[in-house]
């Protein structure tokens, strides 16, 4: 053909770039794609002559459609833009400057931990409107005010990180002193994202645990780490894991690329059972809600069951 058809923009999309070049097993060669002019091609964009099969590629830059995220198991939050000096204040607002306050006329050993840490350092923690601190195992007193929950704990100097004038448990500190208090599914997403941003090293986790056996929430630390799985994405797929490894179901492997028999790529399976060819994934509220979604995953089941693949589909609901 000497032209292609143009794909169709939604509202609030843009076309960046168009690039043609050849296909391998599917999938467009990297090395001969060579970008070309479509500025003038609303609909049609001509095609050079070319020996042999051609394929095109699309940038589209477009919205997401997610308004709100689920930050954690049982916690809902919005989502801070990053780039906004206005979000950025606001969320100084409502988190830093509480965070501060909460000192009180306390003196500066005091630390925040538990859910509060987790905030700081931006991973999955359950929702908790009180702010977390703890005290070296010196201290004569826990901290009670209203809207904070003290604790008293030995504290080492590996156990406390500091984030401008802000002192709090570091990560792994924070994950064994949370599984004194969160369920296990939370707990393993805590791990997962804590691994996967390599806030903690395994090594000093497992010294942490070993350091307090025999205290309260210890085996259930040493078990989450032992299934935790630095490659899951997501708080629910984390707690989903949990589910199917507690149900007594083999462990499935984590955010795994399909593929059809012709090596094309199907889809991106949040667990998946090799054995049996079967894919479990969570879907959050925005699969039922938006349109343009739901349409997009009845397509991909069919390219999955058309390959042979199973699905099991799990929602919040």
């Amino acid at each position: 053909a000497d032209s292609i058809a143009m794909p169709h923009l939604g509202n609030g999309e843009e076309m960046l770039a168009v690039f043609l070049g050849e296909e391998k097993n599917g999938r467009p060669e990297g090395a001969t794609l060579r970008q070309v002019d479509f500025k003038n091609a609303p609909f049609r964009l001509a095609v050079p002559a070319h020996t042999g099969d051609q394929v095109a590629v699309f940038f589209i830059a477009s919205h997401t459609g997610q308004m709100v995220k689920r930050a954690a198991v049982d916690a809902d939050g919005f989502v801070l833009d990053h780039y906004s000096q206005d979000a950025i204040d606001d969320h100084l607002r409502r988190v830093g400057t509480p965070l501060l306050e909460a000192f009180g006329d306390h003196p500066p050993d005091s630390v925040f931990s538990d859910n509060t840490s987790g905030r700081i350092v931006d991973l999955p923690v359950p929702f908790d409107e009180r702010l977390h601190t703890t005290r070296p195992g010196s201290a004569k007193a826990v901290i009670r005010r209203r809207g904070i929950k003290g604790h008293v704990r030995d504290l080492d100097d590996d156990d406390i990180w500091t984030l401008g004038d802000i002192a709090f448990t570091s990560p792994a500190r924070t994950f064994v002193d949370l599984a004194e208090t969160i369920g296990r599914p939370a707990l393993v997403a805590f791990a997962d994202a804590m691994l996967r941003a390599r806030l903690a090293d395994p090594a000093r986790l497992q010294a942490l645990i070993e350091l307090r056996a025999g205290r309260r929430g210890n085996g259930k630390a040493r078990r989450a780490l032992e299934c935790a799985d630095p490659r899951s994405e997501s708080p629910m797929e984390s707690a989903l894991r949990v589910l199917l490894l507690d149900a007594g179901l083999p462990a499935p492997a984590v955010n795994v690329d399909l593929h059809d028999a012709a090596g094309v790529f199907l889809a991106r399976a949040d667990l998946f059972f090799r054995e049996g060819r079967l894919l479990v994934e969570y879907d959050g509220d925005h699969h039922r809600t938006d349109r343009a979604q739901f349409a997009s995953d009845v397509r991909r089941s069919s390219n999955l069951t058309a390959a042979g693949y199973g699905q099991l589909r799990f929602t919040a609901a």
